[in-house]
């Protein structure tokens, strides 16, 4: 690298060598930038790479360069003056400006944010020609000269103007800037090289509670190869300490509470892997090196190291679904999205959309029955109950006379509830139990508004409403009861008494207040009385409940508060109710005097609903935008769940017809020549179709035979295993590689995973090359060398440790190495790697899926080359 190549390198040398004082400023330069960011060192391939690491670094450093005094020489051979405030960054030539605007600019040459730009130029008269706007007009509705956008559309302006004009874009015309905008190529002609030493710079140890409540560190993690291009989040785990009893349940496992990212994971070392199945049940599976899994959105899961194991490490490949599976995604999971924080158009990234969950649970009100014996044998059966989940809020409401000693005797994972509290503070009421004393006890539930209160005492929804809140206030959380009796429910007016038990709640409630309160829907008529609100009826009614608050309280409320159901619930009835969506637990009565029928209720508490705080990128970007405005609730009666296929058809359906204005009537009329009337309303209900009457039905709505069909997700596909020896046998031998394929799932078809051991005849190997988004992490003991063709051929050696993602469409081959150089260090892959040559290879879609590939299909070959790349007018 010559100062002719870059001519402020031997002023930044003598800048270096008058600061640092060091002999060689070559050698201190790089030290300092690795120190910033020594992920920079897995760019470092070519000197050209080395010479972009050093502008950017000398960049990121202008402000500080503008107070030292031999700053001012380097600013100069710029001929833009002194940079003394950052607005001075902005007058200087475009690697200057670009930087300090946009990070996305940081490693590209000149020639790399000239076609950055002029993509987003082409994005720019794409929208134009839809919007139709010659530029003339553009021009002067966004006021901005004309010689500006035709150099935007050359490629010929700077990162923050062409921001600047998207921006009045976006403002101006009804155009998301994400339509706009395009993040900056981040590889090296299609390849990400992240070094072993890189993964290791990013290594942090994230804690988690351990069996005594404490914080104790739990995983380490390790970030792997990722582009802005994709949407994998890959990373290197290493399990925590051993857990040896064997029990899924084990107090030392614990459960995260699941992820929006579907994931892939090979397991190199013996590893537990624990999941929490549909039905709530956790498993426990033992893992070794080679084998692999899949684990769908939102399912809680976990790792632990067994005995003895020399190391216990995880390559989990996190992925984002492609948008055309969205909708399967989410009804394949049961989703109960809780929005609570919606992105906007304006970011020129994405909307970061935040998610909690509504996590199950389940109160046992034992009203006023037990003797001092009866109670110390329900505690005992309650201490003694073998849970096969631990992610189950519950709470237990015994009479006052025997608060102090259940608190003080029951398994400490419950918690103990008053069944009523005295709204007024300590003082000469006779009779009554204030707030401050329950509080004193170490209380921390209330149940409130119980029908027997309201139908024996006298308490009226207000009277309800104003001790909900005096609780909240006081710190308690709440159990607060709500429900119609028979002559309301025979009369078609449940949910008028709704609304008028819910309205004062709404009035003194805030929308905080409501994050301490659980609403126990409990319908009078079936409170002891063994009947018992069929799952249609009761899911109808806690749907109302949560539109109610949509429409009442706020969105984030419905999303985020939790409804019990509490008429008749018992280990009978539990699971089936549990499964419904809008059902987030139960108020259980009788039930709960029965240690073994309160375990087993639950024990059948629905666990579907673990959401994560999340943030979303990617093709689905704009689809979360739109679930934040519509809310999960609407969402879920669009895509209904998978697990329960007659639900999903109806929901398709119903989504079908209503997108086509036509009425179940309508529908009758127009297949009443091939479809019997009685016949479609089974199909309206989520019955199966024919072959026939799918045709039918398909060409009434003007779809796809494909676009009416649902395929059903059943148990074993929530989470696949795949064990290395049924691996092998499946393993395709080519002449270079040995590939064995890794868990897969019908539902994601594009996602390929495999085993590739890269065999002795690799030299060279044979190219590969796919639509696909690559994903390659080496878990084996001999180093191979890397080659990827775009451009220019490059090679780059991948040793144990090592990962790469490759770009789709790039052709990229890992042959042997004659005489690997020896390791600069230990193995990370630890004692239990894999042998040999051997590589964790996962392929993705990304917005390129297949239906949007099909639609493309579609598109007239007179024009379809413009798409992405638009360079005319839409008329001549």
């Amino acid at each position: 690298m010559t100062d002719a190549e870059w001519p402020e390198k031997a002023e930044l040398e003598r800048w270096l060598m008058n600061t640092v004082k060091d002999p060689d400023p070559g050698a201190v330069f790089l030290r300092q930038v690795l120190q910033m960011n020594p992920a920079y060192g897995s760019y470092l391939q070519t000197d050209k790479d080395v010479r972009d690491v050093m502008r950017c670094w000398a960049l990121s450093q202008c402000k500080r360069l503008a107070t030292a005094a031999k700053s001012s020489k380097l600013l100069r051979a710029s001929k833009r003056g002194d940079v003394n405030t950052p607005q001075d960054l902005t007058r200087h030539p475009r690697r200057w400006r670009d930087w300090a605007w946009n990070d996305t600019a940081l490693l590209l040459s000149e020639e790399d944010t000239r076609e950055q730009v002029k993509a987003m130029g082409a994005c720019l008269l794409s929208e134009a020609n839809d919007l139709k706007r010659p530029l003339p007009i553009v021009a002067k509705e966004l006021n901005v000269s004309l010689d500006l956008l035709e150099c935007f559309l050359t490629g010929n302006l700077e990162v923050s103007d062409a921001l600047d004009i998207m921006r009045k874009m976006s403002e101006v015309y009804a155009v998301p800037l994400n339509d706009l905008w395009l993040d900056a190529d981040d590889t090296t002609s299609g390849l990400r090289l992240f070094t072993t030493e890189a993964a290791e710079s990013s290594s942090r140890i994230l804690d988690r509670k351990d069996r005594t409540g404490q914080r104790t560190p739990y995983y380490e993690y390790r970030d792997a190869a990722m582009s802005r291009c994709s949407q994998f989040r890959p990373e290197w785990i290493k399990a925590p300490p051993e857990v040896n009893s064997g029990d899924p349940c084990d107090p030392d496992v614990q459960m995260n509470n699941g992820h929006l990212m579907m994931q892939t994971t090979l397991f190199i070392g013996p590893v537990d892997f624990y999941y929490t199945d549909r039905h709530g049940k956790v498993h426990r599976r033992e893992m070794n090196t080679g084998d692999s899994n899949y684990i769908s959105p939102f399912v809680p899961h976990s790792f632990t190291a067994r005995a003895d194991a020399p190391e216990a490490i995880i390559i989990a490949a996190a992925l984002f679904a492609s948008h055309s599976l969205l909708a399967l995604a989410l009804a394949a999971v049961g989703l109960r999205l809780c929005f609570v924080g919606g992105g906007s158009a304006g970011s020129a990234r994405g909307p970061a959309v935040a998610m909690e969950a509504r996590k199950f649970i389940v109160g046992g009100n034992w009203k006023a029955n037990g003797s001092p014996e009866s109670v110390k044998t329900l505690v005992k059966e309650l201490n003694d109950g073998e849970l096969t989940t631990k992610d189950v809020e519950v709470v237990c409401a015994p009479p006052f006379l025997y608060l102090a000693e259940v608190k003080d005797s029951l398994r400490k994972e419950y918690k103990v509830a008053a069944q009523n509290l005295w709204d007024k503070d300590p003082g000469a009421w006779t009779g009554e139990i204030p707030a401050q004393l329950l509080a004193d006890m170490g209380i921390e539930w209330v149940v409130l508004g119980h029908s027997e209160r309201r139908e024996n005492c006298g308490e009226t929804s207000q009277i309800v409403a104003e001790k909900t809140k005096f609780a909240v206030d006081k710190g308690f959380s709440t159990l607060t009861c709500i429900g119609e009796k028979l002559d309301a429910r025979e009369g078609g007016k449940t949910f008028e008494v709704l609304d008028e038990q819910l309205k004062p709640l709404a009035e003194v409630l805030s929308e905080a207040d409501w994050e301490s309160v659980v609403l126990a829907y409990e319908p009078v008529w079936a409170i002891g009385t063994g009947k018992v609100a069929t799952p249609e009826q009761a899911e109808e009614t806690h749907a109302y409940i949560r539109k109610w608050l949509a429409e009442n309280v706020s969105e984030k409320v419905s999303e985020s508060v939790r409804i019990q159901y509490g008429g008749s619930v018992n280990d009978k009835n539990a699971a089936e109710l549990g499964q419904q969506p809008n059902i987030d637990g139960f108020l259980v009565g009788g039930a709960s005097l029965k240690g073994s029928s309160f375990t087993t209720i639950i024990n059948s508490a629905g666990l579907d609903d673990k959401i994560g705080t999340v943030t979303y990128g990617g093709q689905v970007r704009r689809a979360f935008t739109e679930l934040a405005r519509l809310g999960a609730f609407r969402v879920a009666q669009l895509a209904g769940d998978c697990r329960n296929p007659v639900e999903a058809r109806k929901c398709l359906l119903q989504r079908r017809l209503a997108a086509e204005c036509l009425t179940e009537e309508g529908l009758t009329e127009e297949l009443k020549a091939s479809v019997a009337a009685g016949r479609v309303r089974e199909l309206l209900e989520g019955e199966e179709a024919s072959r026939e009457e799918l045709e039918a039905l398909a060409a009434v709505l003007q779809v796809r035979l494909s676009d009416l069909l649902v395929t059903p997700l059943e148990d074993a596909e929530e989470v696949v295993v795949t064990s290395a020896p049924e691996s092998r046998q499946k393993a395709r031998v080519t002449g270079s590689y040995v590939l064995a394929p890794l868990a897969r799932t019908r539902h994601q078809p594009d996602l390929k995973t495999f085993d590739l051991e890269v065999l002795a005849t690799a030299t060279p190997g044979e190219g590969l090359s796919c639509g696909l988004h690559t994903f390659v992490y080496h878990f084996g003991s001999e180093p191979v060398e890397l080659t990827w063709a775009a451009r220019e051929e490059r090679k780059v050696l991948l040793r144990p440790g090592d990962s790469a993602y490759v770009a789709p469409m790039v052709e990229h081959r890992f042959s042997v190495v004659e005489r690997p150089a020896p390791a600069p260090q230990a193995n990370p892959n630890g004692a239990a790697r894999g042998e040999g040559r051997r590589l964790f290879l996962v392929r993705i879609p990304g917005q390129l899926s297949g239906e949007t590939l099909a639609e493309f299909a579609t598109f007239s070959a007179f024009g379809r080359e413009r798409v992405g790349a638009e360079t005319v007018r839409w008329y001549n």
